[in-house]
């Protein structure tokens, strides 16, 4: 599926020039000098404005600059399972097709969020079956291998997995973002307490939580460089992970994303609606864009569609469908833009200089649909992980 939106520019914000050509061909320079000074003009005495936009050089400069353009992908990696309906595909195998797609189709996303990413898999008494820090970087190093880019680390935060008699294995949630594409930008200083420990799950309110510390299991390589990809801590409540960026190609232009692994109750959804109230209110002021809410709702999303785009007062109030494939719980949400200045009332909104329109969304694999044991990635042919993939394009135009 794929949408292609563009901007219109009216005929007030553009200004053709008809010059006699005998008279300007001898010198192109003075052509090129009069523009220039025709420009430099009009940035001075100012121009009309459009509608969320800073004005018509802002238009042209959005329109100019593929910097401004960024992507997301989601993916719930389901851990260590290798068994499919007795078919056993191994783990890299399965989420080794995730580089390889991004190297068959050039594409290759800004921002990675990943859920039940496994930090260590072991049994008393037994070798461990996934080391300390293993599947992450089985992860980036197979998305290097493929495809040239080393993707950092801006967080991983990890909680226990209900394992019966194996209470030490832990996973949870990793963003991945690009380097040459984008910049991790800190939290002010002084905004945050000091981060809690990467194991301390009886926290009740918004903290900042630490990555867990790089084990023993890896060679000494490897943990060095892991060690130099990781960049710290994440600002978390509700279950949810939050962080901000700057894109590279325009490092005025900002923006923030929530990656959660939700489970669907009333107190949840009630935590999740406080939770990104009270974050937009100590980090957000007027960002490039709105918010980006991803990764596993554990909501029927096509049942969920109607809902985003009208529930005041809700948990994903401000936020709209980007990407979702209807019969899976894997989605990506656009914040909703503020009209004006003043937010709306009676809704969530977010002032932005730009809003975010979809260029395009890939559900992935292209394969998907629900397979004979009930999950949605194709089968095991195909599947990446516990969902579909959703991979969804921006730009503010």
């Amino acid at each position: 599926m794929e949408e292609e939106r563009t901007l219109s520019v009216s005929r007030a914000n553009l200004v053709t020039f008809y010059m006699p050509a005998k008279l300007f061909a001898p010198s192109r320079l003075l052509v090129a000098a009069l523009l220039f000074l025709f420009a430099l003009l009009l940035q001075g005495c100012g121009t009309p404005s459009g509608a969320g936009l800073g004005g018509v050089g802002d238009v042209l400069k959005a329109v100019g600059q593929e910097g401004y353009r960024f992507s997301v992908l989601t993916v719930n990696t389901e851990g260590y399972r290798e068994n499919y309906g007795g078919t056993v595909v191994p783990r890299q195998v399965r989420y080794g097709r995730i580089p390889q797609w991004m190297k068959d189709t050039g594409t290759i996303p800004d921002i990675i969020a990943f859920q039940e990413v496994v930090l260590a898999k072991k049994f008393y008494l037994a070798p461990a079956i996934l080391e300390d820090w293993q599947m992450p970087w089985e992860i980036i190093s197979g998305i290097s291998a493929q495809t040239g880019v080393t993707y950092r680390i801006a967080y991983f935060v990890v909680g226990p997995s209900n394992q019966g008699l194996n209470p030490v294995m832990w996973s949870g949630s990793m963003l991945l973002y690009n380097p040459a594409r984008v910049v991790h930008v800190p939290y002010p200083s002084g905004s945050v307490p000091q981060p809690a420990l990467w194991d301390d799950t009886q926290q009740t309110t918004s903290y900042l939580r630490s990555s867990p510390p790089l084990g023993s299991g890896l060679d000494q390589a490897t943990r060095e460089k892991l060690s130099s990809l990781i960049d710290g801590p994440a600002w978390m409540g509700s279950g949810t992970a939050y962080a901000r960026f700057s894109l590279v190609g325009a490092r005025d232009a900002r923006f923030s994303t929530y990656q959660l692994h939700f489970v669907p109750d009333p107190t949840a959804f009630d935590s999740l609606r406080d939770f990104v109230t009270q974050t937009e209110q100590r980090f957000a002021g007027n960002d490039t864009y709105p918010p980006v809410m991803l990764g596993d709702f554990n909501i029927g999303m096509g049942d969920m569609s109607s809902e985003t785009t009208a529930n005041p007062g809700g948990a994903f109030d401000g936020f709209q469908m980007a990407g979702y494939f209807s019969d899976d719980v894997m989605g990506v949400l656009a914040g909703r833009q503020a009209a004006s200045q003043t937010p709306s009332a009676t809704r969530r909104e977010f002032k932005s200089r730009f809003p975010l329109v979809v260029k395009q969304v890939q559900i992935l694999p292209n394969e998907s649909k629900t397979d004979a044991w009930g999950d949605h990635g194709g089968g095991p042919t195909t599947t990446w992980g516990d969902h579909v993939g959703i991979f969804v394009e921006f730009q503010p135009y």
